[in-house]
């Protein structure tokens, strides 16, 4: 539209459009020209300076380009003639406007809304096996097609049907779907939707219902008064870290009236929270929606009263809210941990060198300095480096690179640099130093070591300021001279002149032939990227350069300022596009004056704006925190602003913190380090509440196995009032009514709630507890029945530790919360008798089916370890097979971040014995590391089979039979374990004479005719007594009635195991039942109670098979795995 002079600037959309403006001929040179005259149906105005010049143009091309590729415009506008423009005080915005009112693209997402409803649903909760309707609704002027949907719902299954129907305008999808049965008592369900319009603009929606098992979900009642969905509440009730921006939201049972201050948003100090309260229905849900009309504080407690004064719409009394609630939430605090004095600090870089954090400041007169600030409560100093005689030298710049290995002058390798620009006020001369920093000694410091120098200037020529390393050179950037790059590898050479050291420089000047000079400089990568100001002006340019060949580096393009002053760098920020994709930027950001321009410089030969942040004060320093999506900023007197960068295209301002004079910045792993000027180097931190676990060896972990034993250090980070005791509690993360979840370590008692003085220990702030977990994973109730069957079937449970304090208003207020994993003990598998690994190769697999345990195979088949191990040897050699395979066993959860003290052994037949061995020697240990102990066949009071053997040892039958043997077993077959297992020998009776000090449960095996089977398949050991030794059942032996234990009356068959006869005052074990190896009296150490079970059907090899009988066995062992060792299933000798 045609303008005057006097006329009103209209600001017509630009749609994000950046405009670069060129002059032709004016009669002054400014960067940012007015208009007050444009033809066409292009609307244009700038504003040129702050001055009041009348400027005249013959000519204008503008030329602009798009952040966004949906809203690209490349038009060039030319006009001809003299136009006036305007005094730049007429003006009331600085920023050039550009808009092709004919070809303004549609940029504007589709509306998509996702409604459920369902008989059974409320209040997001949905029965299972109920019928919900899932309607989606999306709207666009633009045009939508059916097909423009994709619709995810998981958990899916074949319960999914969708019609779908259409208007101009719009579409609407309908999904019914039933929630199916899972075994566990609820589950989310989730919903997701993206649509995208006829032109590509993208909308999704994120929904979640959780479906419930029938008869969980509270119906509305008509006749009561409305409440308060407590799960709705967002943020939920305590919870700390909250963003500055967050919308507050509430869900009610029934719509109801907030316009009486009946809600009010407030800091816990009483201030209240100017805010808009909305109110609206969604997913079944009545919500309110407060919006703050700026952004919350950092640092600060904050509540919500949801009071009586709430009432629903019932006419003609309405009804008053029948749950008034409070709830409390803090945003993040930021906040100074440590100090360190020095003189003057004008640049610093960080880094880090075998596992400590170091920082390399420049600190002006006093040359280099050296901080340790692994600790950010107590920084320290470590070395000093002077470069030139203070008190006329001025160190204004450091750098740090450990990607490149460097020779220095000795021939020793360096493979992290320093490097330092230095200038004398005096003689005017420029110093270049390079110094190795490589990794200290253990327990020792880095000591600068210099390597390296060069003389860049004389005379005042090109004074070396700031310095960014690229590979192995260095981009100078100096007052007179443009950037200079220094090759670092002639630096350290002694035989070259400093005069050589140059690879190359780049010309700053201006494209209108300005003389700037360079003042800050970043690079990533080889792209390296500066701010330069116009001398004499504050004006100047963002430009980028190809470092990527030292010797013909340029200038592939620049963006114009108008007040730059410092620079910071990222590389690949991932980025959100309004159509919803995903790209990954380098970013670049600049400190304007009074504004935070962020440009992107992913494309180093087309520099794009992508925002801009106004502030009330100029801003100097600035570095990011990618990790937090962060940017802080130094700004003024006596401040530091914290910007959140979630959204690139939309920084906001969220806080600031208190510091005297706020230099340069970096920010790396929660930590702000702050080069303030002459008042040295300051730390803060990011102090969001932390909850992390230690196990008994200061090992981090995730999670603990619950075997009654294992204690968990719990430690509380974050917290600011050391006067106020911390309360922790435990409850669990599912089904938080119920107990077995272990307790705090209190004395003697375990309470689910404890409170802790906090201490400070190395200048950080803690609290701290240990937790010892449940006995079981599983939790039985006093019927002996699983509390929740579905327990049985799930890998892990959480339990949730939660952190709170009292504010000095007495709020509680949530520090921090966090879950710990709780998981099964781990089960060692003990093989028997001229067994190996390959004894569990079909029952592992069945006992581990669901990947509940973490299980490992004892193999004392070999020598291993500087142990003589064999399956047939002495125990007194093979019980040191459980002490290595426990703490390998062990290892194996630490290292997923697992806290374990105890495994669960299940031993079968010599493996027992071999177990019973290790905790008679080292009883200590076995009560340490052992949990329980279930054993398959094992002999306790020994084996006729081994007494009979021993009687043949050295006859021709026995060495026939051992060669037999041996074709089916590999390895040795004879050894001293067979002797060591026969009934009544002194190994057998040492054993008995040590009561095993950990619980067990004896699993029998009994043959399927309750007699040793001579006449039947007897496989290759029974095939071999019966060949070689000529052993057949003495058929002479009536059968008698006798009484077992228990005074039953039994028939036993009287045909004694190979015609032996019992020893002395040993039991009858050689008639009756057995495994077809060892009797069922042995392997159940003569009891008769609850610590034994019977599998018939079940003989001595039998776990081997893949047979119905193994199914029921390891069935059995995975409810024994379960159980608690207090019931009456365990014995303890």
């Amino acid at each position: 539209e045609n303008v005057s002079s006097t006329s009103t600037l209209k600001d017509l959309p630009v749609r994000r459009a950046i405009v670069r403006t060129k002059l032709s001929s004016v009669g002054q040179s400014v960067p940012f020209p007015a208009i007050a005259n444009a033809e066409g149906k292009y609307a244009l105005y700038a504003i040129a300076s702050a001055t009041d010049w009348n400027l005249f143009a013959s000519s204008l091309a503008v030329e602009v380009t798009a952040t966004d590729p949906l809203s690209r415009v490349s038009k060039t506008l030319t006009i001809s003639g003299n136009y006036t423009f305007f005094k730049a005080s007429e003006a009331s915005n600085r920023d050039i406007k550009l808009v092709d009112l004919s070809q303004v693209p549609d940029t504007t997402p589709p509306a998509l809304s996702i409604l459920v409803r369902g008989e059974h649903y409320y209040g997001g909760s949905a029965e299972i096996g109920k019928e919900l309707e899932i309607t989606l609704t999306a709207t666009d002027a633009g045009g939508i097609s059916a097909t423009n949907l994709s619709f995810n719902l998981n958990p899916i299954n074949d319960t999914l049907r969708q019609t779908s129907s259409c208007i101009p305008g719009g579409c609407t999808w309908i999904y019914r779907y039933i929630p199916q049965e899972t075994g566990l008592f609820s589950y989310p369900v989730t919903i997701q939707a993206v649509i995208t319009d006829d032109v590509g603009n993208r909308a999704e929606k994120l929904f979640s219902v959780s479906a419930n098992r029938s008869g969980t979900i509270l119906q509305p009642d008509p006749n009561k008064p409305p409440s308060v969905l407590i799960g709705s509440i967002d943020p939920p009730n305590g919870s700390i870290g909250v963003p500055v921006n967050q919308i507050i939201r509430i869900g009610f049972t029934e719509p109801v009236d907030i316009n009486s201050g009946n809600l009010i948003l407030k800091e816990i100090s009483g201030a209240t929270v100017d805010a808009d309260y909305r109110t609206q229905t969604y997913n079944g849900q009545y919500l309110v929606e407060i919006h703050p009309k700026s952004n919350l504080n950092f640092k600060t407690s904050y509540q919500v009263d949801i009071t009586a004064h709430v009432t629903d719409f019932d006419q003609p009394t309405p009804r008053a809210l029948a749950n008034p609630q409070t709830v409390a939430f803090t945003t993040p605090a930021i906040t100074l941990t440590g100090a360190l004095p020095l003189e003057n600090a004008r640049d610093a870089a960080l880094f880090t060198a075998e596992g400590k954090k170091y920082l390399l400041v420049a600190n002006d007169a006093q040359g280099v300095a050296l901080l340790n600030v692994t600790q950010p409560s107590v920084p320290r100093e470590v070395a000093r480096v002077s470069i030139l005689s203070p008190p006329y030298a001025q160190t204004n710049g450091v750098a740090v690179s450990d990607q490149a290995l460097y020779t220095d002058r000795e021939g020793s390798s360096v493979y992290r640099i320093g490097v330092a620009t230095t200038y004398d006020t005096v003689l005017g001369m420029g110093v270049f130093r390079v110094f190795a920093l490589n990794d200290p000694l253990p327990g020792e410091e880095i000591l600068p070591r210099f390597i390296g120098g060069a003389i860049l200037a004389a005379d005042y020529s090109g004074v070396p300021t700031k310095v960014a390393i690229v590979d192995k050179y260095a981009y100078v950037t100096t007052l007179l001279l443009g950037i200079q790059i220094v090759d670092i590898n002639k630096v350290i050479e002694p035989h070259l002149p400093s005069a050589n050291v140059l690879a190359g420089a780049v010309d700053t000047t201006a494209q209108d032939g300005a003389e700037t000079w360079p003042i800050d400089i970043k690079a990533i990568g080889t792209h390296v990227f500066a701010l330069t100001r116009r001398l004499g002006l504050s004006s100047g340019e963002l430009i980028a350069v190809d470092g990527s060949n030292p010797a013909i580096a340029q200038i592939t393009d620049a963006a114009p300022l108008s007040r730059p002053n410092k620079l910071a760098v990222v590389g690949s920020v991932p980025i959100i596009n309004r159509d919803g994709s995903e790209n990954v930027k380098d970013l670049a950001f600049v400190s304007n004056g009074n504004q935070l321009q962020i440009v992107d410089v992913t494309d180093i030969s087309q520099l794009v704006y992508l925002s801009t942040l106004t502030l009330e004060e100029n801003i100097g320093n600035l570095t990011v925190d990618l990790e937090r999506r962060l940017l802080y900023i130094s700004q003024g007197v006596g401040k530091i602003q914290i910007v959140d960068l979630r959204e690139i295209r939309n920084p906001k301002a969220v806080g600031t913190l208190a510091v005297a004079t706020p230099g340069v910045l970096i920010s790396e792993g929660g930590n702000l380090y702050i080069a303030e000027g002459t008042a040295g180097v300051k730390i803060a931190q990011l102090t969001e509440g932390v909850i992390r676990f230690e196990d008994q060896h200061q090992n981090q972990v995730v999670g603990a196995v619950t075997d009654g034993v294992t204690q968990v250090e719990v430690i509380v980070e974050g917290i600011e009032d050391t006067t106020r005791p911390v309360t922790l509690t435990l409850e669990d993360s599912n089904v938080p009514q119920l107990g077995g979840i272990g307790g705090w370590v209190d004395g003697t008692s375990r309470p689910a709630t404890i409170t802790v003085t906090p201490q400070v220990e190395s200048g950080v702030i803690r609290a701290k507890a240990k937790y010892e977990v449940p006995e079981t994973f599983v939790r039985f109730g006093s019927n002996g029945q699983p509390v929740d069957p579905a327990e049985l079937e799930i890998p892990e449970r959480g339990v949730k530790v939660t952190a709170k304090q009292l504010t000095a208003q007495g709020v509680s207020i949530t520090l921090a919360n966090e879950q710990l994993i709780l998981k099964r003990p781990p089960v060692l598998l003990v093989h028997g008798t001229w067994g190996g690994p390959e004894t569990w190769e079909k029952f592992e697999p069945q006992l581990n089916q669901k990947n509940l345990f973490t299980v490992l195979s004892a193999d004392y088949s070999k020598p291993q370890d500087g142990y003589q191990f064999s399956n047939v040897g002495s125990l007194a050699v093979n019980y040191h097979i459980i002490e290595i395979y426990i703490e390998r066993l062990l290892d194996k959860l630490i290292g997923k971040g697992i806290a374990a003290t105890k495994a669960d052994i299940v031993a079968h037949s010599l493996g027992g014995l071999v177990v019973r061995k290790y905790c008679a020697v080292r009883q200590d240990d076995c009560r340490r590391n052992i949990h329980k102990l279930i054993t398959l066949g094992t002999p306790h009071l020994g084996t006729e089979v081994a007494n009979f053997l021993e009687s043949k040892r050295g006859t021709e039958p026995y060495s026939i039979f051992l060669r037999k043997i041996h074709k089916y077993f590999p390895g040795s077959v004879d050894g001293p374990a067979l002797s060591e297992q026969a009934v009544g020998g002194p190994t057998i009776q040492d054993l008995l004479n040590n009561p095993l000090p950990v619980p067990m449960h004896m699993i029998v095996g009994q043959t399927p005719d309750g007699m040793m089977p001579y006449d039947l398949g007897l496989g290759v050991m029974w095939a071999g007594f019966r060949a070689i030794f000529n052993i057949v059942p003495d058929v002479s032996f009536p059968d008698r009635i006798t009484f077992d234990p228990l005074g039953q009356e039994v028939l036993i068959h009287s045909v004694p195991m190979f015609g032996l006869t019992e020893p002395s005052g040993v039991p009858d074990i050689s008639l009756g039942r057995n495994d077809r190896l060892v009797a069922m009296y042995s392997q159940r150490l003569r009891l008769y109670n609850n610590s034994i079970s019977v599998f018939t059907e079940v003989d001595h090899v039998k776990i081997h098979d893949n047979e119905e009988p193994i199914n029921n066995l390891v069935g059995g062992v995975k409810v024994l795995l379960e159980s608690p060792t207090t019931s009456d299933l365990f014995l303890i000798e």
